[in-house]
């Protein structure tokens, strides 16, 4: 029902052919959603028929390469995003699309940092993500005193030692023109960065946006994985042993030994592993 809700939004978009279920173009694979003029594919994964009992763990980022290998993007819409987030979710096809309701040129944008609970309300807003609490920095993007465009900053407790984009977020459906650019550099200038990392959700991009204000990809990381609990995904540091633990005596759980594994204690509870396609680290030298 949610994939056909999907399919339904596309073809409304009303611009361009729109093709679903297609088995010819990376067989025996099928592409749910296939866009051939704008070489864009739509993966829905419904969480029960997509978790570790159902699929392999290399499943969705071998459809994302298959793809890629044709010069097709594959993005991936997980149920439980397109249920909570769905309004965010329609925003990002429309992106991937060219679609825009709004379009600003960056030039003609103020740069102004954003403080924490003008930041968290635009995050939880706009990105699909949400607002990351160990950002301590934001810098945004302002047309006619709107914040438009935000980045979030992390450069305390980064395990590395290096300063961290944790989030690049623009207004739902709109464009801002040079604007990811323009942030970064004036961010690396008022702050005095030499360097920034940051990682490419490839269950949802390419990282060619990334690439064209200068980022170089330095690793390609293979899929990670999520648990499902109420048909909800959730980070997998939520399951640690010793949260695991504490669920346990609070008969959140019907099993916890503390000799067993994260994973086994998991599974033993009916907690499914979801994964993704992977992360791409990037990293930009000013």
């Amino acid at each position: 029902y949610c994939e056909k809700e999907v399919l339904d939004f596309v073809k409304s978009l009303g611009q361009f052919e729109v093709l679903n279920n297609v088995r010819n173009v990376i067989s025996p694979k099928e592409l749910d959603i296939y866009i051939p003029s704008k070489n864009l594919a739509i993966e829905f994964d419904g969480l029960y028929f997509h978790d570790e009992n159902h699929v392999n763990k290399n499943y969705h980022a071998e459809k994302t390469n298959l793809c890629n290998d044709k010069n097709i993007d594959l993005i991936h819409i997980y149920e439980d995003d397109w249920r909570d987030k769905k309004e965010i979710v329609k925003s990002m096809i429309r992106s991937r699309l060219g679609i825009y309701e709004e379009k600003y040129m960056a030039r003609k944008c103020k740069i102004k940092e954003v403080d924490k609970i003008h930041a968290k309300e635009f995050l939880n807003k706009n990105h699909l993500q949400d607002y990351a609490s160990k950002c301590n920095t934001h810098l945004g993007l302002y047309y006619d005193d709107e914040l438009v465009q935000l980045i979030s900053i992390t450069n305390k407790g980064f395990h590395d030692g290096n300063t961290e984009l944790t989030r690049m977020c623009t207004k739902l459906n709109t464009q801002v023109i040079g604007g990811f650019s323009k942030l970064i550099k004036n961010y690396c200038k008022l702050y005095n960065c030499n360097k920034l990392v940051s990682y490419v959700y490839k269950s949802w991009f390419n990282g060619n946006g990334y690439l064209s204000c200068g980022f170089e990809i330095v690793k390609n990381n293979p899929p990670s994985y999520y648990y499902i609990l109420n048909n909800t995904r959730y980070h997998r540091s939520n399951f640690r042993k010793d949260r695991l633990q504490k669920m346990y005596e609070k008969n959140q759980l019907k099993y916890y030994d503390e000799n067993d594994t994260e994973s086994n204690i998991c599974f033993k509870n009916n907690i499914y592993k979801i994964y993704d396609c992977g992360i791409i680290k990037v990293v930009y030298n000013k």
